[in-house]
């Protein structure tokens, strides 16, 4: 029973790496909470903040650039806009990085 709950968890985690939706997140966090071997449990949450953090900087990536394309003559959004869009360093994010780099380089 002990793998087959670390496989659950992997599973589900796996799922909100890739569509890290809350819903998503919280079926992983909740598998973890089943998982006994502390050191797996530890590594299973630690990958849990790293989705939460990699949503929370594409969000802020999201914002910049649309705050930006608001204001495109704005040489201080552009700033904001690029470095928000620097910190996106997860594989997970290549698509909105390529997609928003495109987007900020059209003006």
């Amino acid at each position: 029973m002990k793998k087959s709950n670390e496989a659950d968890s992997k599973k589900l985690l796996d799922i909100a790496e890739k569509t890290p939706t809350d819903k998503n997140i919280k079926l992983a966090k909740d598998s973890i909470l089943k998982v006994k071997n502390a050191e797996v449990k530890k590594a299973f949450d630690n990958q849990v903040v790293g989705i939460k953090n990699r949503v929370k900087l594409e969000t802020e990536a999201k914002t910049a650039v649309s705050n930006y394309r608001k204001d495109a003559m704005n040489q201080d959004k552009y700033k904001t806009a690029q470095q928000a869009v620097n910190k996106l360093t997860s594989s997970y994010s290549k698509g909105l990085k390529d997609n928003v780099e495109q987007t900020t380089c059209d003006f």
